[in-house]
């Protein structure tokens, strides 16, 4: 599997299904039970790999501002429903985080379930609980792929203080009754709530890169 058979899967899913998420996921269930093992893993770990890519403090923002909280969980989740939303929103999300003002979604943006969906598609064929390391390794050639279709916009690596992040993400703090996520998200405030790693927070290392990485 590369990454156009991915977001081709993942499009005729979310078609099918609409914004219903359980229709969603009982729908890459179906069609991942048709896949080999060898494709289950490729599937998780481009998953992974795009989940890493979207690791971003300017999408973190986006996404506090939106669900009122999000710790590191909950923006791992989130960014799994990003992912499932289809390849036009996840790729305009990086370019301008404030896109996503443009969706219908409410609050809730997470999907801790599709992280899973080929584990769990592995596990009830085999009876293992993961998938292994070695099925979900993504060769280079694919990650340059990937990685090459990726545009991150201006701020979108930065964290932002309020004076800033009002206007990085105008839409969104106009839909979402203006409230002020930054008044928690000085870096001063995320070091002591979040540990110092958040200050300036190394990237995320997928299974698919065949390495262990963090929060994934």
């Amino acid at each position: 599997m590369n990454q156009h058979e991915f977001w081709n899967l993942i499009g005729r899913c979310r078609q099918a299904a609409g914004q219903d998420d359980r229709q969603f996921l009982q729908a890459v269930k179906r069609e991942l039970s048709a896949c080999s093992d060898e494709e289950l893993g490729q599937f998780n770990g481009i998953m992974m790999e795009y989940r890493s890519i979207a690791y971003m403090p300017g999408l973190w923002e986006a996404a506090t501002l939106i669900k009122r909280f999000c710790s590191d969980d909950s923006f791992a989740y989130f960014r799994a429903w990003l992912i499932s939303q289809g390849k036009e929103v996840y790729l305009s999300a990086l370019r301008c985080p404030d896109s996503l003002a443009e969706l219908d979604i409410g609050r809730k943006c997470t999907l801790e379930a599709f992280s899973y969906v080929a584990d769990d598609v592995y596990r009830e064929r085999t009876g293992e609980w993961f998938l292994p390391d070695s099925l979900c390794t993504l060769d280079t050639g694919l990650l340059d792929a990937m990685h090459a279709e990726i545009q991150y916009g201006d701020g979108v690596g930065v964290m932002h203080r309020a004076e800033d992040g009002r206007s990085f993400l105008p839409r969104l703090v106009k839909k979402y009754s203006g409230r002020s996520v930054w008044t928690e998200w000085t870096p001063e405030a995320r070091e002591t709530q979040w540990g110092s790693d958040y200050k300036s927070p190394a990237p995320e290392q997928s299974r698919g890169s065949g390495l262990s990485g963090q929060s994934l």
